[in-house]
């Protein structure tokens, strides 16, 4: 095996620098596929694909043979193509109190000695008010009856309920639920759930 010292900044400094494995253009495939088309990786871009391989590999004209397999990744092109044509996201702006309440659940977590395993968390998005209970399992009429007696009984119906497309918020009672309110409900796209961050840090 022959390996190449790449410095890591001024060459002067004889000691900081890493050893890179020299690798033929016969393996140089095997080198894309780990690190571009491993799940876990993500399809990275040219960039940081570059960088991440060059802390371990090197070749003649790196960057060039990287971009040229970014480029013709199948599945890179159709994602491109997919973000295309999406049209852009509007930011919701709440006007008032319990225009809308944000819901989510957070679980399982440890047995409680209430038998409790998961907590439901709903959150004023106009003035960030949060509250959580805890709850033994996310059966539709656990939820629902915590959404009724728990938070509706204090502080009246929401105008509008927006959850992610969980199981239990995607359910048909639900949505009966919210229309027999008249609450009405949303969800967030799964490639798009910052609205999470509303629940989780409130």
């Amino acid at each position: 095996m022959l390996y190449r010292k790449f410095y890591c900044s001024d060459k002067d400094d004889v000691d900081n620098f890493k050893l890179q494995l020299l690798v033929p253009k016969s393996h140089q495939k095997t080198v894309f596929k780990y690190f571009h088309d491993v799940p876990s990786v993500g399809h990275l871009g040219p960039d940081k694909m570059l960088r991440r391989i060059q802390q371990l590999f090197y070749w003649p004209a790196m960057r060039s043979s990287i971009t040229r397999y970014c480029k013709e990744c199948d599945q890179c092109a159709a994602r491109k193509s997919l973000k295309r044509n999406k049209a852009p996201l509007g930011q919701y702006l709440v006007g008032e109190p319990m225009e809308r309440v944000a819901i989510d659940i957070l679980g399982p977590l440890p047995l409680t000695k209430r038998q409790n395993r998961y907590v439901l968390v709903l959150c004023a998005c106009f003035s960030e008010w949060t509250e959580a209970y805890a709850f033994p399992d996310q059966e539709f009429l656990t939820i629902a009856r915590t959404i009724v007696n728990e938070f509706i009984c204090r502080f009246g119906s929401p105008l509008q309920l927006h959850s992610d497309q969980g199981r239990s918020f995607e359910a048909k009672l639900f949505q009966d639920l919210c229309d027999l309110l008249k609450i009405d409900k949303t969800r967030s796209t799964s490639q798009h759930p910052q609205w999470k961050d509303l629940t989780e840090h409130c």
